[in-house]
């Protein structure tokens, strides 16, 4: 089957169409034709050798996917045909993909492939984070740090998804608009002391839980803006 293959570990120009082994599926997982795969920071890390996992070259990365079930073991609860969103750490970028039963999912009948493989990442992660981590709850006032960005802007979703007021932080004002249109009850650019302008925004009280992808001087400030007993992640 057809592939990129990375061939050295120099960032996504050392990607090569490549053709590789198809797989097979086994008891602990199933096989996936991709219609549509994610492109995340992870991947380009790998591409750079730069990240956690780093498998050997040459590899096929790719870590988001989503397409149809092409075979599944019996009793695996899927079946050729079933549309669905996987994670896969790498093999993505392929026409194939083997897929351990752990990490499928099936994609709402309303949601076509490239949103389903774009999802896996961005939104696990800042759902883990606010639900998981932070505790957010319905009410509750939530400031993300990068709101324009990837992460920022699926915390953004997910936040009011769970009930809180959202307060989207921007960089500058050309991003102010693409934290409004994901979701944002209120845009602030973060300047220096924009803590200030939270409190602000929140009658003095600050907010009850911070997502900082970002760091830096930022995460003094973001500090500042917590209300009592608040939570920054």
């Amino acid at each position: 089957m057809r592939a990129l293959e990375l061939v050295s570990f120099d960032g996504p120009a050392a990607l090569r169409p490549a053709a590789v082994t198809e797989p097979a599926a086994d008891a602990d997982g199933i096989v996936v034709d991709v219609r549509a795969i994610g492109i995340n920071y992870p991947d380009l890390l790998m591409t750079q050798g730069s990240y956690q996992v780093k498998p050997p070259v040459p590899f096929v990365p790719g870590s988001e996917i989503a397409g149809v079930v092409r075979d599944a073991p019996e009793g695996s609860g899927w079946k050729p045909g079933d549309r669905v969103a996987a994670f896969v750490w790498s093999g993505g970028y392929a026409e194939q993909v083997y897929v351990p039963l752990n990490a499928v999912f099936p994609l709402p009948a309303g949601m076509d492939f490239r949103t389903g493989a774009a999802t896996i990442i961005n939104y696990h992660t800042t759902h883990f984070a606010l639900a998981r981590r932070g505790q957010l709850a319905q009410g509750e006032t939530l400031l993300v740090l990068g709101a324009a960005g990837g992460i920022g802007s699926a915390a953004v979703q997910v936040g009011r998804g769970l009930g809180a007021h959202v307060i989207g932080g921007v960089a500058t004002e050309d991003q102010v608009e693409a934290a409004r249109e994901a979701g944002a009850d209120e845009v602030l650019v973060l300047t220096e002391g924009f803590s200030t302008g939270v409190r602000e925004l929140t009658g003095g009280r600050g907010v009850d839980v911070v997502l900082d992808p970002l760091g830096d001087w930022l995460f003094g400030e973001a500090v500042r803006a917590l209300a009592p007993e608040g939570r920054i992640l």
